[in-house]
């Protein structure tokens, strides 16, 4: 057995996927159009992928008790990037022991991501 993705479902696509795709650097593997909306896999090259599901029956959902988690190379120029996109960092950059530092942002759905430089 594999992990293999991480599904948010959101009313509104084109926030989530601008966010993943074109701020986070994913790349976009699949689309499925609905008849409320879309399914779009997005992933870096990987195993796991990211799976963001649309459609009006999503309308307010909002996450809480998990992030998702980015390596980045250099924290600071990451989290300058997202908040001149109105991205809102949640806290840090904070040491989370020996060279990791962590910053945790909130996606456009509410999710937590976390951004992790080694």
């Amino acid at each position: 057995m594999k992990f293999s993705l991480v599904t948010l479902y959101m009313e509104e696509l084109e926030p989530s996927l601008a966010f993943y795709r074109d701020l986070l650097g994913m790349q976009e593997l699949r689309r499925i159009d609905t008849p409320g909306g879309a399914i779009v896999f997005l992933g870096q090259g990987g195993n796991v992928e990211l799976e963001l599901i649309a459609g009006k029956q999503y309308a307010g959902s909002r996450y809480t008790g998990f992030s998702i988690g980015f390596d980045v190379d250099d924290m600071e120029a990451a989290i300058a990037k997202l908040e001149e996109q109105g991205i809102k960092k949640v806290s840090g950059p904070a040491n989370a022991g020996g060279t990791t530092i962590l910053a945790f942002l909130e996606g456009p759905s509410g999710e937590q991501v976390e951004l992790i430089q080694h």
